[in-house]
């Protein structure tokens, strides 16, 4: 048994985890930083990565870690953290969701929000850059204090050097035992008193001290680029009422209630409705009579309200010109296709939709596309020489107040035959990769009729069986399987729902492992299969009929099966993706996109075939088409 040491992890002062363990990997600014027991002393900076740990029992770990300090004594070994977090506690949603909330409120200037989000997701390096741009001192000396608090030494360090506070950063120094670059700082920055006695330490202790350069230049905090609550934004121009309020203070009294008459009129005429022309009997068509609303109280009626979202907003009355609303926010007020939002730049939006009609709860494999969807929809032009370029939105020939869609069905269509041509090469890594680009690309397209909707489904379907039979196989040829378990995954394949001759490939392949295996009556089964498939007459499988003839006569006298490999045929079942194994169908759930199946205590756990999905979940499916192109179909 190997040698075990103590491993301490403390994140944010809290035990994260606390045990003897016999390996650790910890993440560094220099790489992985592996410790075994034995190791010598060291003292270094966590930077945000992957924690592995191996405890003496055997068991290996993981943890999302933040930035933090690690020391290494004797047989125990020390880590304090900002965070910790094991990878089944870590709420991708919540994170994504401060996280863009965060980037939007900077982006606007809107420092407030910022701040509140920072502090919600305790983003405390955040906070304390946020505080330095803003020029927010006393907020800066609260989170010296926080980090105090929090036994932060790399916190403290940091928070003491933005605020210029010497003392405090000489102190983290001795804190960590670095009594050399605590007098360094010390003399430099011209603290004699303190220098000295840290100069009496190092020489008691026979260390050397070092010499002070003279001419050495003084690191000073930075100064804020903006000492305000938010960063200004754009200027509108003077209202009615502002103008009318400053008339007011240069004009005597009677001009300036004429002037304030004169305004509520305008403001009343704008509120008044606009009467509609009347139309005479005679100008009436035959349809606007048959579909008027009079009398129509009975059966047929619908109250039924929706809103209606296809009106225009009404005009504002004021006097300062309102902006008219922009191509992008028509793009998401008249579809609701994730990839419409996604090409307007609304991506919070666009994977809210694809979270509530296909499960999706990791995004983070699908930036590329929505990256890839949004630059599509713009074009640029040269403008003229020493002015800025001029950007147009891109519109569908098809649709024009919709956006341009990067990725087509045809683009699918290329993945999909990839990916069958890798499989029927045996490249089962190639045709994973295919297959997932898949699963990347179907929510991006835009289906133009039922049957391209229909077709969209069917390669999906394609991507989770073929994904199913490719993760199948690989895992029958994995290190340490037993006969039993190889053979049980052999079966299993020829139960995925492949084309014809793929099919034929995999009761092959079956047929053969069982008969090599003594499994005679499972060999028999497989040669049956082949002989009764439509495709088995073809010139091209007449060897492949010879030979499962000649297997189905041999199984026939011997009638056996050596080995119990957990594997019925003629019981109904489903393959349960997770685990390789038979699942009857009333014991699964699947998952909302690909349709993949597990076993119910899996609910709610991210799909391992498409990998963007939560299992188990209500959807409305797939939505790649919207109604206005129905009603065309």
């Amino acid at each position: 048994m190997a040698a075990a040491f103590q491993l301490d992890v403390l994140a944010a002062s809290v035990p994260f985890f606390r045990g003897k363990c016999v390996s650790v990997v910890i993440p560094t600014t220099d790489g992985e930083y592996g410790v075994l027991a034995g190791h010598c002393n060291a003292v270094g900076a966590v930077t945000a990565g992957e924690l592995q740990f191996e405890t003496e029992e055997g068991e290996h770990r993981r943890a999302a870690v933040a930035q933090g300090l690690f020391k290494i004594d004797g047989d125990r070994v020390l880590l304090l953290l900002d965070a910790a977090e094991r990878p089944e506690d870590i709420d991708v949603n919540r994170a994504l969701r401060a996280r863009e909330e965060a980037e939007e409120a900077l982006r606007q200037g809107n420092h407030e929000m910022v701040e509140m989000a920072y502090q919600q997701t305790k983003s405390f390096d955040r906070l304390s850059f946020l505080y330095v741009i803003t020029g927010n001192i006393p907020k800066l000396q609260k989170m010296l204090r926080i980090a105090d608090l929090r036994q932060d030494t790399m916190a403290r360090f940091h928070n003491a050097l933005f605020l210029g506070d010497v003392e405090s950063r000489v102190q983290v120094l001795l804190d960590v035992e670095q009594p050399t670059l605590a007098y360094l700082t010390a003399a430099t920055y011209g603290l004699d008193d303190v220098a000295e006695q840290i100069r009496a330490s190092l020489e008691e202790s026979g260390l050397p001290v070092p010499e002070v350069n003279a001419n050495a230049s003084l690191l000073n905090p930075p100064i804020a680029v903006l000492q305000e609550s938010s960063w200004p934004l754009l200027e509108l121009p003077r209202s009615l009422c502002d103008k009318i309020m400053e008339e007011e203070e240069n004009q005597g009294p009677a001009e300036a209630d004429d002037l304030a008459n004169a305004f509520l009129e305008v403001e009343a005429a704008a509120k008044e409705p606009v009467e509609p022309v009347e139309s005479s009997e005679e100008d009436l068509t035959l349809s606007e009579v048959e579909m008027s609303d009079e009398g129509d109280d009975g059966a047929w009626s619908d109250d039924l309200d929706l809103g209606d979202d296809d009106e225009p907003l009404a005009v504002q009355s004021s006097s300062v010109p309102q902006p008219a609303p922009s191509l992008f926010s028509q793009w998401c007020q008249q579809s609701s296709l994730a990839v419409d939002h996604a090409a307007a730049g609304d991506v919070a939006t666009a994977a809210s939709l694809l979270n509530r009609q296909i499960g999706v709860v990791r995004h983070t494999a699908l930036l590329p596309k929505y990256r890839a969807t949004f630059l599509s929809a713009q074009l640029t032009t040269l403008g003229f020489p020493g002015m800025p370029p001029l950007a147009t939105p891109a519109q569908r020939s098809f649709a024009p107040s919709l956006p341009l869609n990067p990725t087509a069905l045809a683009d699918v269509t290329t993945l999909v035959k990839k990916g069958l041509k890798a499989f029927q090469g045996a490249k089962f890594d190639a045709c994973q990769s295919a297959f997932a680009s898949v699963f990347e690309s179907v929510p991006f397209v835009i289906a133009g009729s039922k049957q391209e909707e229909a077709l969209l489904h069917q390669y999906l379907d394609l991507a989770r069986e073929y994904s199913t039979t490719a993760v199948l196989d690989a895992a029958k040829r994995g290190e340490g399987v037993s006969a039993e378990r190889s053979l049980q995954l052999t079966y299993l394949m020829t139960h995925t729902r492949l084309q014809t001759a793929h099919l034929l490939l995999t009761l092959h392949v079956a047929m053969v492992a069982a008969f090599k295996a003594e499994n005679f009556i499972d060999a028999a089964l497989f040669a049956t299969q082949i002989l009764s498939n439509s495709e088995i007459n073809s010139p091209k499988n007449a060897s492949l009929a010879q030979k499962a003839k000649k297997v189905l006569v041999k199984c026939e006298k011997e009638g056996r099966n050596r080995l119990e490999v957990g594997y019925d045929a003629s019981a109904p079942f489903v393959i349960e993706c997770e685990e390789l194994v038979p699942l009857k169908k009333e014991d699964a759930v699947s998952c909302p996109y690909c349709g993949a199946c597990y076993r119910k205590t899996k609910k709610n756990a991210l799909c391992c075939v498409c990998r963007f999905s939560q299992i188990g979940i209500d959807t409305v499916g797939l939505v790649c088409t919207t109604s206005s192109l129905y009603r065309s179909c």
